[in-house]
């Protein structure tokens, strides 16, 4: 998968990462969303180098991250939703006025390769394309699956979506993409 990224976006993340870095030793605690994972590792890379400063991750479902922070685990920077952030300003965990947007994510249908791609042009094959699928993975906890999880809902098939579901309940859509390398 390409990541196009903006100048402005670079800068935004040096510039938010630089506001830490005055204040902290060389080691920079993130706490980060899944979602965003290949952008920030891409972009951290560039960071480091421009610093010398080293970024230490913990990749997480944002749900499963913000419950860290209010149990109190320490971190510099939490990279998750608009509005877990603003819950986190609410409860004192962030500092108000200094949340940014870094990025957008999208979500995407993708099927095994090798298969046939669906049909997603209109919402009845949409609809059917999960229900035709023999098993359907996804993260019940992370936004994107709460997001998908809501659509099935909408749709009246999230009982049999549910039924055919791989999923692990304390992060990630179970897949390659937990192997893949770590920052």
């Amino acid at each position: 998968m390409k990541h196009v990224f903006s100048a402005a976006a670079i800068a935004g993340f040096a510039f938010f990462l630089g506001n830490v870095t005055a204040t902290h030793a060389a080691d920079i605690t993130v706490l980060a969303s899944n979602g965003i994972k290949a952008a920030v590792v891409e972009l951290a890379l560039q960071f480091e180098k421009a610093t010398g400063d080293r970024l230490v991750f913990t990749w997480g479902a944002s749900n499963l991250l913000v419950k860290k922070i209010e149990g109190g685990e320490a971190f510099d920077v939490v990279i998750v939703t608009p509005a877990l952030i603003k819950g986190l300003i609410k409860q004192g965990k962030v500092v108000d006025g200094s949340a940014i947007d870094l990025a957008r994510v999208g979500l995407g249908v993708a099927v095994k390769q090798g298969a046939p791609k669906p049909d997603i042009s209109t919402v009845e094959p949409f609809k059917r394309a999960p229900l035709n699928a023999k098993a359907i993975a996804y993260s019940p906890v992370g936004q994107s699956g709460l997001q998908f999880i809501s659509v099935t809902v909408k749709l009246g098939i999230a009982d049999q979506v549910k039924a055919k579901g791989k999923s692990n309940p304390a992060g990630p859509a179970p897949s390659s993409l937990q192997r893949a390398k770590r920052m």
